[in-house]
């Protein structure tokens, strides 16, 4: 196995990395973002407006109803109070008309709420659309610049990627394995050094087993860590 093509693979794979990765420095990328985000919020704003509008309807529907129901209510009761020959009968619908007047009066006043948090909604709904399209216009103008950005940097990391699948080709497919392994495991260094008996990467002690197969071919994984082992 030579150790040097797998180190040469890591270091081609690292430098095509760090140019990838300038694109998340540049404002274009940080604007995008924000402008992604905040387009989630109004959206969600403009969800939760649209289920409390649904909900006013149902209760403005529900007060009206109610409305209707006892003003049909008091037309009986004074029908019947004008037939009415007993006293105690006429305090008990004089009672029941107080009674439906102040279920007419919440309704009225439910109904009266219930507009004017219709006319807020709507304000809102009205804000949040204005902020939805200024928003997407900014997410759309750093959307072309980042993908400008992007084809310049791909230019860049061009030779590199080309030099990368040359190295790739001379690998075999067991240390090929282990890499893709370790890559899994961690974000970075994922080919390193056993030194005075321990992974420099995890600061694992590396047992007579695994030292064994590094001096039989070359490499091994860390036990620990799962990183590629070789030793100079």
């Amino acid at each position: 196995m030579n150790i040097e093509n797998l180190l040469k693979y890591q270091e081609l794979e690292l430098a095509i990395m760090n140019i990838e990765k300038k694109i998340n420095d540049t404002e274009e990328f940080k604007t995008y973002i924000q402008c992604n985000q905040v387009l989630r919020q109004a959206t969600q704003h403009l969800n939760d407006l649209e289920q409390e509008a649904e909900k006013l309807i149902r209760d403005t529907d529900n007060s009206e109803t109610i409305i209707k129901d006892t003003a049909e209510k008091i037309s009986s009761t004074k029908v019947s109070s004008n037939t009415a020959t007993e006293i105690e009968q006429l305090d008990l619908l004089e009672r029941s008309l107080i009674d439906f007047n102040k279920i007419l009066q919440k309704a009225n006043s439910d109904l009266s709420q219930a507009g004017q948090r219709a006319y807020t909604i709507m304000a809102e709904a009205q804000k949040s659309l204005d902020r939805l399209k200024d928003v997407s216009e900014k997410g759309k103008e750093a959307g072309l610049k980042l993908r400008e950005i992007k084809a310049a940097l791909d230019e860049e990391a061009q030779p590199l990627k080309a030099e990368y699948e040359k190295v790739k080709v001379l690998l075999s497919k067991h240390a090929l394995d282990l890499y893709e392994n370790a890559k899994k495991h961690n974000k970075i260094r994922w080919v390193v050094e056993r030194e005075n008996g321990y992974c420099i990467g995890c600061g694992q002690n590396v047992e007579l087993e695994t030292a064994k197969k590094i001096e039989e071919s070359g490499i091994a994984e860390c036990p620990r860590c799962f990183r590629v082992l070789y030793i100079k």
